[in-house]
């Protein structure tokens, strides 16, 4: 099959789904876990308290909107490196293989449950995470609240932020600019690509060795980013280090660009590649 169907690739989630349910809810139930025991942590101080000043709910509240912000980045990247978790299995390649769809639909749906569906359950598990909370925590004498309008303010805050950026030039040293939010953008994209890279090549605990094989690449660039910054420390000015950042920047956002469409590719070509029977390398 050489076209691409949104229909067939329908059916291929459709049925991936069915097949693997009881994995997906015991996914759920642990995002939804995470979430409801990082707020719990935050608020248990202030139920154990018999009086409780508003300024410290106030910090609570901003402190569970960062715990909701950390523990959905890494449920996220989880998400992303789960997408071949279910090809690992024998009896379930086959089935994925026989189904009768062309590769490329095959990755595009499971790409998609593993994005926008593990986005779309993280949301539902947040809501329902702080619900929780609340209800768990209803003998506090103390008034617990939602913490969900601190977290929308918090979303809006950064919403508005980022596009006042986009709209100015970047200089370096006294505006970020444009190109610095897109910079962002690009190395969040490579991050998450990585991810799913990490989850076509190692057989387990992909999520774990793919963060750890990033922090080992991102320690070893570091370091001879430094050396070379130590070399030059004294032979320019301020003002062309600024230059020189203006000008490395765009540089920097289309390479990181590019090495993340390159992990897409390449989770692509192994997910191609698959056979029933899978060498073991991890």
């Amino acid at each position: 099959m050489k076209n691409f169907s949104l229909k067939r690739m329908a059916q291929v989630m459709r049925i991936t789904s069915c097949q693997n349910y009881k994995w997906f809810l015991n996914l759920s139930v642990a995002y939804l876990l995470a979430h409801f025991v990082g707020q719990a942590l935050i608020f248990y101080t202030v139920c154990r308290s018999p009086v409780v000043e508003e300024w410290y709910i106030d910090s609570r509240m901003h402190s569970a909107t960062g715990a909701f912000v950390m523990i959905s980045v890494f449920l996220i990247l989880g998400g992303i490196s789960f997408t071949f978790e279910v090809l690992k299995e024998k009896n379930k390649r086959i089935a994925i293989l026989m189904l009768p769809a062309s590769n490329a639909e095959k990755f595009v749906a499971r790409l998609l449950l593993c994005t926008v569906g593990v986005w779309l359950l993280n949301a539902v598990c947040v809501l329902l995470g702080d619900g929780l909370r609340q209800l768990i925590f209803l003998w506090s004498e103390n008034p617990l609240g939602s913490a969900l309008p601190s977290l929308w303010e918090f979303l809006v805050d950064r919403g508005t932020a980022f596009v006042q950026v986009m709209d100015a030039p970047f200089t370096a040293g006294h505006n970020p600019g444009w190109w610095e939010a897109v910079f962002a953008l690009a190395s969040s994209f490579m991050t998450y690509s990585f991810f799913l890279l990490g989850s076509a090549v190692f057989r387990k605990q992909a999520f774990i060795l793919t963060g750890l094989c990033g922090v080992a690449i991102t320690m070893a660039v570091a370091y001879v980013a430094g050396m070379v910054a130590g070399l030059f420390e004294y032979s320019y000015t301020p003002e062309e280090v600024n230059e020189f950042l203006v000008n490395v920047v765009p540089v920097m956002t289309i390479a990181e660009f590019l090495l993340g469409v390159g992990f897409v590719w390449l989770s692509y070509r192994l997910f191609a590649r698959m056979t029933v029977v899978r060498r073991k390398l991890f």
